[in-house]
């Protein structure tokens, strides 16, 4: 699986795969869904910035803000917040 690099704005940026259909699950309360390449991309990016909080001068929190203003707009974006809510990812 390849992943690719999207950037959306002068401070948005996310990587997402190469594939459409990504499961994910939950096992501790039984969630389940299938993301498209995108929405699984924007989630893994969250995840990742917020395990960088606080290191540089900003810019993590910057692109993570970004993310979640695409993230809020996006058609996925119920199952975006329950994915990174639960940290499924």
């Amino acid at each position: 699986m390849r992943w690719r690099y999207y950037e959306f704005s002068r401070d948005g940026l996310y990587m997402a795969p190469d594939v459409e259909g990504i499961p994910v699950q939950d096992d501790r309360d039984g969630f389940q869904c299938t993301l498209s390449s995108h929405a699984f991309g924007i989630a893994a990016s969250l995840l990742a910035f917020s395990g960088f909080a606080g290191v540089g001068e900003g810019c993590i929190e910057r692109h993570a803000s970004a993310l979640l203003v695409l993230a809020a707009k996006h058609p996925e974006s119920e199952l975006l917040r329950q994915t990174v809510a639960g940290g499924l990812i």
